[in-house]
């Protein structure tokens, strides 16, 4: 049996070593309860705290498990991979730089040719030049001047020779005014044959072309080399039927070889008779 001193409780159980009620060390006593049972008495003395310290156990809790680093390892495994990337990144840019550098400076593919010192007289011969020319020169190149009532009287004559040989039905002489290519009224960008065969059935179906041509008016281009050409264009055919109407043409011409070809030819407008 185990007793405790301070407060008198008796415990059955042997096993025991602090008091149930204040923890104090119990001490063994030998003593039986009537019928050779041992007891466990406990005293109804009330608990009172003398102001001890309560005996305390020597038990303690488990160790924390220890923290994860998983997400300190891949953190620090991001960073490592952005700092090798970006000097690897940083590397190719250097270095591409320098090889684009050298081929504008060469002129060629090879990045490890140098301007040889023909190359380097010559742009110190250029530099010296501009150094050389005059702060208002204009080093556009302008185009040659043009005449423009020379023009329009150049084409002028053409559209009328163009009108007779219509009116002659001379279909050879005729497509010398047309150029290869040709945006003849719907059909864009067609070959002579395709003119030819038109102006062939005209010439077949009626025996007299008459053509008035008047209020022409020519817009030159700034080149010089092409205008567009509009005017009223009466008609009047004769054969196994007639044909008159009159409509506002327009032609544009260009200079090939000095000479004045039709790239287009359609009409603006029909006019009631």
């Amino acid at each position: 049996m185990m007793m405790c001193n301070k407060c008198g409780t008796h415990y059955a159980d042997d096993t025991l070593v602090y008091c149930l009620q204040d923890g104090v060390i119990l001490e063994r006593v030998y003593d039986t309860a009537p019928g050779g049972e041992v007891e466990t008495v406990v005293t109804s003395r009330p608990y009172t705290n003398s102001g001890a310290a309560p005996v305390t156990t020597n038990y303690q809790p488990p160790p924390a498990p220890p923290r994860s680093n998983t997400l300190l390892v891949i953190l620090g495994t991001v960073l490592v991979m952005v700092i090798v990337f970006g000097v690897i990144g940083a590397g190719i840019w250097f270095y591409m730089s320098g090889h684009k550098t050298q081929v504008n400076i060469n002129g060629d593919s090879n990045a490890n040719t140098t301007p040889t010192p023909r190359n380097r007289n010559t742009n110190s011969t250029n530099a010296n030049a501009n150094a050389n020319r005059p702060a208002n020169a204009n080093t556009n190149t302008t185009l040659p001047p043009i005449n423009i009532n020379e023009i329009k009287r150049d084409v002028e004559k053409t559209i009328m020779t163009w009108r007779s040989i219509t009116e002659s039905g001379d279909l050879d002489s005729l497509m010398g005014n047309y150029a290869d290519k040709v945006d003849y009224y719907l059909n864009k960008g067609v070959g002579q044959s395709f003119i030819r065969t038109d102006k062939q059935r005209a010439f077949d179906k009626f025996d007299s072309i008459n053509l008035d041509i008047d209020n022409m008016d020519i817009t030159v281009e700034p080149t010089g080399d092409d205008v567009t050409v509009q005017f009223d264009k009466e008609w009047e055919f004769e054969g196994a039927t007639r044909s008159e109407g009159k409509v506002r043409q327009e032609l544009k011409m260009k200079r090939v070889s000095g000479a004045w070809l039709i790239t287009s030819e359609r009409d603006l407008q029909e006019y009631r008779k």
